[in-house]
C-alpha cells in the first residue's frame, strides 16, 4: 500500500457523529484513497463503536480498518467524558499509520463552532492545540529540506473545525443519509444508550435543534 496524492491519507474513525460524518464526505469522491483507523484505547463503550465503525466502512467499501489497541491508557475516575491526552494520542498513531503507508494526509473530525448543550470543551479541541499539534507534526515528518530526504510532511486535516458546529454536523449527515440509528454516542457500555453522559445529553439537543 502505498499513498502519493494530496487527497490520499488515514481518517481516525471512532463510530460517532462527526467521523463517520467525515468518512461519508471524503468517499463521495472516487480520488480519494482513504485508510481508516481504530483506536482502542479502552473505552467503554469499545464494543459499539467499533460495530459502528465495521458497519459504515463495509457499507461505503473502504480500505481496511486498521485497529490498534493501547493496554493501560491512563484515565480520570469519576469523569468518563475525558480521557486525558486522547486527541494527542490519536493523531500521534494517525501520523504513524499514515507515514508507514507514505501518506500525507490525516484526517480528524473535531468540531470547532457553536458548543451544543452538553458538550465537553476540553483543551486538546481548541485553535490553540490545533496550531501547535500541526507545527509539531511538520517538524517531525517534513524532512524535505535535508540532504537526504525520507518522508514527505503529513498535514493534519479537520474539515469541520473552522466552518462547522456540531448541529451543522448533524444536518450534513442527513444531507449525505447517514443512517443515524448506526452511530454510537455514548459513554457507556450499555447495548442501549444511557441517556446521562455528556454525548447523550448533546445527541437529544441536537435532534431537538436539527428539527
Amino acid at each position: 500500500m502505498n499513498l502519493t496524492d494530496r487527497e490520499n491519507g488515514v481518517i481516525l474513525i471512532s463510530g460517532g457523529l462527526d467521523s463517520v460524518t467525515l468518512l461519508h464526505s471524503l468517499m463521495k469522491y472516487p480520488e480519494t484513497n482513504i485508510y481508516p483507523l481504530f483506536v482502542d484505547y479502552g473505552q467503554k463503550q469499545l464494543d459499539k463503536e467499533i460495530e459502528s465503525v465495521r458497519y459504515f466502512c463495509d457499507k461505503l467499501k473502504t480500505n481496511p480498518i486498521k485497529e490498534i489497541k493501547i493496554e493501560g491508557h491512563p484515565v480520570i475516575k469519576n469523569d468518563i467524558n475525558y480521557i486525558p491526552f486522547r486527541n494527542m494520542t490519536l493523531m500521534s498513531l494517525g501520523c504513524a499509520y499514515c507515514q508507514e503507508l507514505n501518506g500525507n494526509s490525516v484526517y480528524m473530525a473535531l468540531v470547532g463552532g457553536t458548543p451544543t448543550p452538553g458538550a465537553s470543551g476540553y483543551l486538546d479541541s481548541t485553535p490553540l492545540y490545533l496550531e501547535y499539534s500541526r507545527n509539531l507534526v511538520e517538524a517531525m515528518t517534513d524532512d524535505s529540506e535535508s540532504d537526504n530526504p525520507k518522508y514527505k510532511g503529513i498535514e493534519i486535516i479537520t474539515p469541520f473545525f473552522q466552518s462547522r458546529s456540531k448541529a451543522d454536523v448533524y444536518r450534513l449527515a442527513k444531507s449525505l443519509y447517514v443512517e443515524l440509528d448506526k452511530i454510537w454516542s455514548c459513554c457507556s457500555s450499555s447495548d442501549e444508550r444511557c441517556g446521562k453522559c455528556n454525548s447523550c445529553v448533546e445527541w437529544e439537543a441536537l435532534k431537538k435543534i436539527v428539527s
